[in-house]
This record gives C-alpha cells, sequence and structure tokens, in this order.
C-alpha cells in the first residue's frame, strides 16, 4: 500500500519532469545550418550577443557563415565630428580602433573548418588589417566577398586573393574617407585598389566568379587588362560592373556566361563586347568626345535591354540588330560631327529597331535630323509600342521627331519631354530644313500625313511634358496635329515639369485653345497637369 509520503514525492517529481518539459530549451537542440539560417534576420551586433547564452551558442557564433559587418565600423560623415576638438577626433578614431578589433578577433576565434558564405566590411580599415581580413577569409573559403572601405592610401590586393577558388561573387568598392568633398578624378589619386591583372590571368582562383563589381580600381598591366574579360579567366562569369577604372583604354569582353554588363566612367577608346547569353548591356559616359579613331563593336544576339547614355558617337560602329530586344536607350553627348560618326550614330540608332520600348535624348532627335537628310533610317522600328523623346522641338529637331514616327508604324504609346531652353551649338551637318523649304511647322507636319497612316491608327496615349514656364507654339501645332489625325487616340497629357508654376491663366488659354481643336478621335480625354 501507498503511503501519504510516498504519493508525496510522486507528485513532486512529475511535477519537477513538467516544469523542465515547459521550460526545455528546444531552438538549441536544433541544427546549426538552421539556427544560421534564423540568426541571419538579425543584425550582426544581436548575434554577436547570444554567444553568452550558453557554450553551445557561443560556438554557434563563432561558426556563423553569414558575417554582414556593414554597420559595425563608424563613418566619418555620419556621426558629425567637428575637427576643431581635439577629443571628438580622439573618440573617432577609438570607435574606428574598436570595431576593427572585433572584425580581427572575430575571424581569429572562428573554428577551423567553419567556411564562410558571405562577408560585408563596410567603413574605414588600415591596410594591415584589410590584409590580415583578405587573408583569413580565403582559409575559411568566402564565397561572397563585398568590400566597401575608405582607404588613405593605396592598396595591393594580395596574391592569396587570386587562388581562392571558392569565390562566387567578389565586389571591392574603396574609397577616401574625405570623397564627399573630393571629385572623382581627385578620389582615384588619393585612394585606390590595385589590381594585379597578371595574377589573374595566371591563377586559376577567380575561375569560378559568378559577379564581380570593381569601383575605383586601377587595373595594372595595360596592355593585358584589355584581354582580362574573357573565357580563359571568367568561364562562369554572369554580371561584371566596371566603374571608374582606370588603366584601361581599350576593352575586349568575352565570358560565355555573361548575362548582364554595367560600364560607368572608364574613359575608353575602344570596347568589343561578345556574349551569346548577354541580355543586359550599359554603358555610361565612357566615350569622350577628344577620343581619336573610337570604335565599338557589339555581338549579343539576346539582348533585351541596351543603355547607351552621355557617350561621345564612336568614329566606327560594328553591331547587328538586336533581335530579342525588349528597351533601348540613347542619349548622345553633344559635339561636332564627321561624315563616319554620323554614319556610326545611324547605325547604332538602327540595331534597336527591334525593341518595344525605346527612349531618346535630345542630341539623338538633332541626329535623326541629319540621318533622315541623308536619305531617313535604314530600317523601321516595327516592333515598337512606347516611344519617349526628348528634345527642344526647335525647327532642327522636328524633321528627326517625324522620322522615328514614320518609321513606328504600331506605336501605342508616346511621351515627348519638352525643354524649351535647350540649347546646341550647330555644326556643319545641321539643315534647317524648314528654313530651306518654306514650310511652317504645322504645314511641314500636314505633309507628312501620307506616311504616318499606319501611325495614326495605333497610337492611343500621347503624353507631353513641358519644362519650362511656357508652352511654345511648336508645341501646340505638334497637339494640334496628333488631335487631328489620331483616329484611334483615347489620351492626351500635357504637364507642366518647371520649377517655377507656369501661369495658371496661360495654361487655361492654351486649354481653352486646344479643345477647339479637330479631333479625329470622338473618344479622346485632354488632361492637363
Amino acid at each position: 500500500m501507498e503511503t501519504r509520503a510516498s504519493k508525496r514525492r510522486k507528485l513532486s517529481i512529475e511535477a519537477e519532469n513538467e516544469l523542465k518539459e515547459k521550460t526545455r530549451d528546444r531552438i538549441s537542440n536544433l541544427s546549426d545550418g538552421i539556427l544560421h539560417h534564423i540568426l541571419s534576420f538579425l543584425p550582426i551586433q544581436f548575434i554577436a550577443q547570444t554567444s553568452v547564452l550558453s557554450k553551445r551558442w557561443r560556438f554557434l557564433w563563432y561558426s556563423y557563415p553569414y558575417l554582414d559587418l556593414s554597420t559595425v565600423n563608424p563613418l566619418i560623415r555620419n556621426l558629425c565630428v567637428d575637427l576643431y576638438k581635439p577629443y571628438t577626433t580622439k573618440r573617432l578614431h577609438d570607435l574606428q580602433t574598436k570595431a576593427m578589433e572585433f572584425v580581427t578577433t572575430l575571424l581569429a576565434r572562428r573554428e577551423q573548418d567553419s567556411n564562410i558564405k558571405t562577408f560585408h566590411l563596410r567603413g574605414h580599415v588600415s591596410f594591415s588589417c584589410l590584409h590580415d581580413c583578405i587573408r583569413r577569409l580565403v582559409k575559411y573559403k568566402v564565397e561572397n566577398l563585398e568590400l566597401d572601405v575608405f582607404l588613405r592610401d593605396r592598396f595591393d590586393l594580395p596574391r592569396c586573393l587570386f587562388a581562392c577558388d571558392s569565390l562566387r561573387l567578389l565586389k571591392l568598392n574603396p574609397r577616401n574617407p574625405n570623397s564627399d568633398t573630393e571629385t572623382e578624378t581627385e578620389n582615384l589619386n588619393s585612394s585606390f585598389i590595385r589590381f594585379p591583372t597578371y595574377l589573374a590571368m595566371a591563377s586559376t582562383g577567380l575561375r569560378s566568379l559568378q559577379t564581380l563589381s570593381l569601383t575605383f580600381i586601377r587595373f595594372m598591366d595595360s596592355p593585358s587588362v584589355a584581354n582580362l574579360f574573357s573565357a580563359s579567366c571568367f568561364p562562369l562569369l554572369k554580371t561584371l560592373h566596371l566603374e571608374a577604372c582606370i588603366g584601361m583604354d581599350h576593352l575586349n569582353i568575352s565570358c560565355p556566361e555573361l548575362e548582364n554588363l554595367e560600364l560607368i566612367n572608364l574613359q575608353l577608346n575602344g570596347l568589343d563586347v561578345s556574349g551569346k547569353r548577354l541580355e543586359v548591356l550599359e554603358v555610361y559616359s565612357c566615350f569622350e568626345d577628344r577620343s581619336n579613331d573610337s570604335w565599338v563593336k557589339i555581338f549579343a544576339p539576346q539582348l533585351r535591354t541596351f543603355c547607351w547614355e552621355c557617350n561621345a558617337i564612336t568614329d566606327r560602329c560594328v553591331m547587328e540588330n538586336f533581335t530579342s530586344l525588349e528597351m533601348g536607350t540613347i542619349y548622345f553627348l553633344t559635339q561636332r560631327l564627321s561624315a563616319a560618326r554620323l554614319s556610326s550614330a545611324a547605325t547604332l540608332f538602327s540595331v534597336l529597331s527591334f525593341g518595344r520600348y525605346l527612349d531618346v535624348g535630345s542630341c539623338v532627335v538633332e541626329l535623326l535630323s541629319n540621318i533622315d537628310f541623308a536619305g531617313g533610317l535604314p530600317s523601321s522600328f516595327n516592333n515598337l509600342t512606347s516611344l519617349e523623346l526628348s528634345t527642344g522641338l526647335n525647327k532642327r529637331d522636328i524633321p528627326g521627331i517625324a522620322c522615328i514616327l514614320r518609321s513606328s508604324p504600331i506605336l501605342h504609346r508616346l511621351n515627348i519631354v519638352i525643354h524649351n531652353n535647350y540649347r546646341t551649338g550647330r555644326n556643319r551637318w545641321d539643315r534647317d530644313l524648314l528654313d530651306n523649304s518654306g514650310f511652317t511647322e504645322e504645314q511641314y507636319w500636314e505633309s507628312q500625313i501620307e506616311s504616318f497612316k499606319s501611325f495614326q491608327n495605333h497610337l492611343k496615349v500621347v503624353k507631353i511634358d513641358v519644362c519650362g514656364s511656357k508652352i511654345h507654339d511648336s508645341t501646340v501645332d505638334l497637339v494640334k496635329f496628333l488631335l487631328k489625325h489620331g483616329r484611334v487616340l483615347e489620351e492626351m497629357i500635357l504637364t507642366s515639369l518647371s520649377t517655377h508654376s507656369m501661369d495658371p491663366s496661360l495654361w487655361q488659354q492654351i486649354g481653352s485653345q486646344i479643345i477647339e481643336f479637330p479631333q479625329a478621335s470622338a473618344n479622346v480625354k485632354i488632361d492637363y497637369l
């Protein structure tokens, strides 16, 4: 027979077991991979604090593979430092030193076989610390490495990095601590990372890279850098971003798996891009007008997005039509033209003829007038459904606008941004066709009606943005023509983009005038914004 005392002991044991079950640490029993995934949603500072919970969590922290240290190191411009107060500068230095000690200690205490998936360091860093970090990261087989660091002098990439066959992503963005007040050139001269081209071409460590982004990098061995981005060096590369790098004037890019290519501020004289898988190509401010015998050659049959902005027209241009193109953007720099450059511009513009969306800058519109005078575009834009034009809408622009409209038979949406104060220097290829023909602008538009028959049966939406304090007669003439002949036009939208609001009475007067214009479409809606 069970005694009363034994019953009490039994109930006490059951209650104790029930309490243990309720308070048992179930999370700590999860696998390292699952816990690492849970921690990846927290800032790095909070993850570090978990190391004090228990021995299990301390070792978990030392094997954590996603090290985003971009918020650990303080930035000068975010601290409102008063350089005239020595104690403030000392405090900043102490914070930076403490942050770097944390990074160094973290890597030094890491478990031997705990590889690193992601390492992102941002902020002020010393050369010795950066060199030590890279050496340890290679040891731990880092896969994704991002260095967004502030340097006070040049830094040579260590040889061990080029032997790191685990790298899949590499992003280098060195900056000077005072980059907010410096020009881009000063930044390059005072602070940059040097990239030894011969190491990249001789070693096999970077051949597993899929993403490479280099900003403010100085390439060494200029003759060989032109052929650096090839199948032998980067056979698996899919994304390449080069910005404000120096040490190259010719660039040949032929990585077989490349899908996305972005080039910014490279000061090139020659560019050769060949990519059967290339889908996105963006080139910004890479060709200057003072270049001699400049050239560009592009082969990209799968290209879907093409941006060519703020570049001078090259002397030679060799391209095949981008038959898969969806979106094209083209903005040339203002410059004097030659016959060769006019032909080059026509080639560059015509390869966009398969695009569905096209954005064209003011200088291109002027060039189209010259191309139209020389015989017109060799190709029609038979797939184009949306077109955006930037223009001064002066007499030299109008033939260029007519040229592209008559070449776009199924255009559905037209957006014209009119810069009333836009002026360009004239050159010997400019033709004031309207002055020479004796036509007024309204008469010129009416003279084009036969070649616009298909266009006027498809255009549904027109949006005209006016950058200025008034609407010129040329804008009104264009609106009148489109309303008169747009048979399926559904909406005409006029907006003012000026920082100084347009006079309401003038806006109302123009609106009253436009409403009285003949309208080919009975369903057209006219809006003023």
